[in-house]
């Protein structure tokens, strides 16, 4: 797997984002490796947008490959409040895995959706979301 990760912060709204570029084949493996870098660059930031863009990727991940990842991951992963967007490859079986990453990104806490197209993945991460409720 190729990954490319890049972090900017807009200083006229204040909002950190995280876009993730993999390509190659990904396994489970690959996936652990994206969201580690990914807690990593945001461990100080709250209510960061992050892209994860798969659609040069070639990965087949099972139910119980994405649960047991995040049962592994759960004391390590970044603080919640981040919005994650995942561009899937264009077949339904690659969506299909990444929407149940998805339904497991959320029930970690964290805001997540599958998306197609790129752009529409941005207008999602772009859009105005209520401030964090911080415990």
């Amino acid at each position: 797997m190729d990954m490319e990760t890049k972090f900017f912060s807009w200083s006229v709204t204040g909002e950190d984002h995280v876009t993730v570029i993999a390509r190659g084949r990904i396994d489970v493996g690959g996936v652990k490796r994206i969201f580690l870098n990914v807690a990593e660059i945001t461990q100080m930031l709250v209510g960061c947008g992050v892209l994860i863009d798969l659609r040069q990727g070639m990965y087949r991940l099972t139910y119980r490959d994405i649960h047991s990842l995040f049962n592994e991951l759960k004391p390590t992963l970044w603080p919640l409040h981040h919005r994650i967007a995942l561009v899937s490859a264009p077949t339904i079986e690659q969506s299909d895995q990444l929407f149940l990453l998805s339904v497991c990104l959320s029930d970690q806490g964290l805001e997540a959706d599958v998306f197609y197209d790129l752009y529409r993945a941005i207008e999602w991460l772009a859009q105005k979301k209520k401030a964090p409720v911080l415990n």
